[in-house]
């Protein structure tokens, strides 16, 4: 179960950057560089630099790992106007290498902190050295705010990441300009996202100039078309965003500006002089602006943006980041909650940062994530990609302009391991006709991919497909282990029913398998059905026969695995179930758990389930995600009415339920914000009606991110015959078991 929700990434960022990691580590991933661009392999540099102990290179086509030093200076670069550089002599580090030495445009990069990917055009950069450690050390970058800096002139690019063993950080960024398309994909276990341009570098120029306000347009340079970010052209009026910021601290002196900042909970505060003093509603925590922003400050992350201590840089992040988006409604009362989190708000009401606004765009960047200033970050609107389990990474130089024709069809999320999960909306690249098939050309919920294929959020988390016709179809490149027999379970809601079955390489293979009347669209139930699968990869179709049902996922688990109780013996109701005492059985058959690691790494750590030592005593299990569910063998006593406690803990609320035997028992259960991550509550349900016997049940988790410890059953009112009720105006009498209990 994934790792616990962040405040914000500003707050990570910090942390990674002072995360360092020894030389000589041996744990690598490996990085593919696609030349989709304009320029000849030979024409393309590449380098990385970064941390690992002390400052590091990496050679590209080696993936040996170098301690940074001054002898690493021997390559001449430009003199421009007696510049001589840090050296005093004009030279420069020899570590940048063509993209045609590289083998296969693979590079091995190991686990690194701050590190970057530099790539430019017709020409290396010149980088120089300092040393590994000590005073100074690391590398003076290019500077092109610097009219003497030997990079003048040379287009380049920039990857920006972070890999650790706590998973891989990774983005593009326009933080300080745009000068070329990239494109970064991130594949893992269950994991994949896409960021990057969708349009040529020609087609990107020609859109800014002829969109571009008066104010914006001075930021491309003509002559290296690049676009520069506002605060780094003297042509940007920084007069325009001040403005709205003198505005916002003029009002809120008389007045108090309340805003949900999402994790890090609701915030209210005033200006006081010239600082901006918050107060959170949960505790009372302080946190402070310690002055009026300049445009500068306000756009950069500097200053008084990016000063204090933890709870100052959150507040600091919201506000920075409503500033560049126009997200503080100064139409709004004193007081009034506003929504900062809302990117329907974003870019709409003048002024703005719309060169940020430009690189959000649907048409410019893929599903318009982008990191276009510094605090973009800010509700996960960044190009910043994470993942605890990463596998291999694509670099597209010159960015998805033209990658993917509509004749090619390609694995979305990499090949899907069987036995496994098929999650629906991660059906194949390829569009319509070739990867699906869809009724109309457009995604009538407008979630996720913006394709033809309807997708939708789900309530079990993540997506589900819908508005199902009879005739469409998804396409999926599986890899089977190994030939045998399965069991295939689909995760199905529709208040009217309707069929569907499932082809390998064109062959029917499970039948007309029906979707039942589960009461809504979103009430889930699983059906099942078994099947028989060749090793080795398939393409896979999901094929709608009678409409309409939504489908969250599709798991295959094989036949010859078995559920049993953890320890061989069923859990007892009424008695206590230790959350990491779920059924033996593995991933799909007795839990499902978002990745393939124990992130807590205690107890049962060769499975999937994330558990941790807890606080109260034992374990609890942790790293909770929505759609994530365990199951346990328990034997109900006797028939009749039961309550219910269980120990949780969470720094932001969540929910779950309970089914047993497929069936929910509990309804939602709430979660409250407890404080902490160990801080134990004990939340209740009473009247659940349970039957005699031995049963499976599973606890659902239905939001995320919370803990759970223990699960207490206790017995209510136990049900009894009733053979005689009778009831008139004036009296009543009540006959249990043939004994007369009670009159009135």
């Amino acid at each position: 179960m994934k790792k616990k929700s962040h405040i914000t990434r500003l707050l990570l960022s910090a942390l990674f950057a002072l995360f360092y990691f020894s030389v000589g580590i041996s744990q690598t991933l490996p990085y593919t560089l696609v030349n989709n661009s304009t320029y000849a392999d030979n024409q393309i540099y590449i380098a990385i630099v970064g941390i690992t102990g002390g400052h590091v290179w990496v050679d590209p086509v080696t993936g040996a790992v170098h301690e940074m030093n001054v002898s690493d200076n021997t390559v001449p670069g430009p003199i421009i106007d007696g510049n001589l550089g840090p050296g005093g002599n004009g030279l420069y580090a020899d570590c940048f290498r063509p993209l045609s030495q590289i083998p296969n445009h693979v590079i091995n990069i190991p686990q690194i902190s701050g590190c970057r990917i530099f790539i430019s055009f017709n020409s290396q950069l010149f980088l120089y050295f300092f040393g590994y450690s000590g005073s100074p050390s690391g590398y003076a970058a290019p500077n092109l705010s610097n009219p003497t800096d030997p990079n003048q002139g040379i287009k380049f690019e920039i990857i920006e990441l972070t890999y650790n063993t706590l998973g891989l950080w990774c983005n593009t960024t326009r933080v300080d300009s745009y000068q070329y398309p990239l494109g970064l994909e991130v594949w893992g276990s269950g994991f994949y996202k896409k960021v990057g341009e969708l349009k040529t570098h020609q087609e990107i120029i020609s859109e800014w100039q002829a969109t571009a306000p008066a104010e914006f347009q001075g930021l491309l340079d003509a002559s290296t078309t690049t676009i520069h970010f506002p605060t780094k052209s003297s042509t940007f009026p920084q007069s325009l965003i001040q403005g709205y910021i003198d505005q916002i601290w003029s009002k809120y002196t008389g007045q108090q500006l309340v805003f949900n900042s999402g994790d890090a909970g609701t915030w209210r505060g005033s200006v006081s002089g010239s600082s901006f003093v918050f107060t959170r509603d949960s505790d009372g925590q302080v946190a402070t602006i310690p002055g009026k922003p300049t445009t500068v400050e306000a756009m950069e992350a500097s200053g008084v943006m990016a000063s204090g201590a933890q709870w100052d840089l959150v507040v600091q992040a919201q506000i920075a980041a409503a500033i560049n988006r126009h997200a503080i409604d100064l139409n709004l009362g004193s007081g009034v909650m506003q929504n900062f989190g809302n990117p329907a708000i974003y870019y709409q009401t003048w002024p703005y940062n719309w060169y940020a606004k430009f690189w959000h765009r649907t048409d410019i960047s893929f599903e318009g994530y982008t990191y276009a200033f510094s605090f973009d970050d800010v509700f996960d609107q960044s190009a910043t990609i994470h993942t605890p389990s990463p596998t291999n990474i694509t670099i597209t130089i010159g960015g998805f302009a033209g990658s993917v024709t509509p004749t090619e069809q390609t694995p979305y999320a990499g090949v899907i391991q069987i036995p496994g999960t098929v999650e629906m909306e991660n059906y194949d690249n390829g569009g319509e006709g070739v990867a699906y098939h869809d009724a109309d050309p457009t995604n009538q919920s407008n979630t996720y991919r913006f394709e033809g294929v309807d997708i939708e959020a789900c309530s079990e988390g993540g997506y589900n497909i819908d508005w199902s016709v009879s005739g469409e179809w998804l396409e999926y490149t599986v890899n089977v282990a190994s030939s045998g027999s399965y069991q295939m379970n689909a995760r199905v809601a529709s208040p009217g029913g309707g069929s569907f079955h499932v082809e390998m390489d064109g062959s029917n293979i499970s039948g007309t398998v029906t979707v039942p009347n589960t009461g809504g669209w979103q009430n889930w139930q699983t059906v099942s059905t078994a099947v028989n699968l060749t090793s080795g990869q398939h393409i896979m179709r999901f094929f709608i026969d009678q409409q309409e049902f939504n489908t969250n996922y599709i798991s295959f688990t094989q036949a010859t695995q078995t559920q049993a109780p953890f320890g061989g013996t069923a859990r007892a109701i009424p008695g206590t179930i230790q959350l990491e005492d779920y059924d033996t059985g593995g991933e799909g058959v007795a839990y499902h758990d978002n990745d393939a690691s124990n992130n807590g790494g205690q107890y049962r750590t060769s499975e999937g389930v994330d558990i941790e030592a807890c606080s109260e005593g034992g374990y609890n299990v942790g790293w909770i995600v929505a759609g994530e569910w365990l199951e346990y063998t328990v034997n109900v006593a006797s028939t009749g009415t039961y309550n219910l406690d269980a120990r949780v803990a969470s720094t932001s609320g969540g929910s779950f339920h309970i089914e047993f035997n497929g069936a929910d028992r509990t309804g939602v259960i709430s979660v409250p914000n407890t404080g902490d991550w160990q801080s134990w509550q004990s939340v209740t349900a009473s009247g659940i009606s349970l039957n005699a016997g031995q049963q499976i049940m599973r606890i659902y988790m239905d939001g995320t991110d919370f803990n759970i410890n223990q699960i207490t059953f206790s017995s209510g009112t136990t049900t009894v015959p009733v053979t005689g009720v009778s009831i008139s105006p004036t009296s009543m009498s009540l006959t249990v078991g043939g004994t007369q209990q009670l009159t009135a």
